[in-house]
């Protein structure tokens, strides 16, 4: 199941929804890219379970910083 919502003013909180919200837990590939996303949102990514299948994540052009892209390695 793909999900793209590249540019469209995602920030941290809507990663924190994408992240807990049980209708995503069949995505496997979701674009994020050039919204607003920093740190805490990469972070909840990279830690949710509900996103488990996720295949390709595509979070290019967001504010994400070093350890936010760590995090999701």
């Amino acid at each position: 199941v793909l999900l793209d919502v590249g540019d469209n003013g995602i920030d941290s909180e809507g990663c924190v929804c994408l992240a807990t919200s049980k209708t995503f837990s069949r995505l496997t590939f979701l674009n994020l890219s050039y919204n607003t996303i920093d740190q805490m949102g990469a972070k909840s990514i990279a830690k949710s379970k509900v996103l488990s299948k996720l295949r390709h994540l595509d979070v290019s052009s967001n504010p994400i910083g070093r350890e936010g892209s760590l995090s999701l390695k």
